[in-house]
């Protein structure tokens, strides 16, 4: 799952994108620490691509590097 980071953890910094795992994500996003990433068009959860995010609703494509 794609997460946008709302606070630092471990290697990872906050507005940072970061591709986890469902259970990882469900941890960090009830403890705060991260949000889904969210299209910004639509709403639409966006999807990990090699060279960044793209949301699969609306074709919207953020250009940022996935930790």
């Amino acid at each position: 799952m794609l997460l946008q980071m709302k606070t630092s953890r471990d290697l990872y910094y906050a507005g940072e994108l970061v591709e986890v795992d469902k259970n990882t994500a469900a941890e960090w996003i009830a403890a705060g620490l991260a949000e889904p990433a969210v299209c910004p068009e639509c709403g639409a959860q966006l999807e990990a691509r090699g060279w960044g995010a793209v949301c699969p609703e609306c074709g919207n494509r953020k250009w940022e590097s996935i930790a």
